[in-house]
């Protein structure tokens, strides 16, 4: 049998989860947009309304 090399990085993604992960880019993507949660909620009623 071969032996197989693991770099860190693959290493140290086996034990990320992978939805905390999304779930904090999303707030940071939020935040860097200067939106607020509430005006971004305004914002999607109004496109909700307005598209479908």
């Amino acid at each position: 049998m071969s032996s197989k090399v693991v770099s860190f990085f693959d290493w140290e993604l086996g034990f990320k989860n992978p939805r905390s992960e999304i779930s904090s880019t999303k707030i940071i993507s939020l935040n860097s947009i200067g939106m607020s949660d509430d005006d971004f909620k305004k914002h999607l009623k109004k496109w909700k309304n307005s598209n479908l």
